[in-house]
């Protein structure tokens, strides 16, 4: 089973109240873990790194 992984982050304006969000879809499209967090005040770059970041930090050494 291939897994796959989305995520996405944005900001209303630059900089604004911003957020990110991720989802594991299984290589069918069926959903398997999602996650979203807000991060305040930021940037669209910022938003965009910290989605990564945030799954690392969560998700090391979990199993999917």
């Amino acid at each position: 089973m291939a897994v796959v992984l989305n995520v996405d982050g944005n900001s209303f304006r630059n900089p604004s109240i911003s957020g990110f969000g991720g989802i594991f879809r299984r290589n069918d499209g069926g959903w398997l873990y999602g996650f979203v967090g807000n991060i305040g005040i930021s940037t669209f770059n910022t938003c965009r790194v910290v989605s990564y970041v945030s799954w690392l930090e969560s998700n090391l050494g979990k199993r999917v």
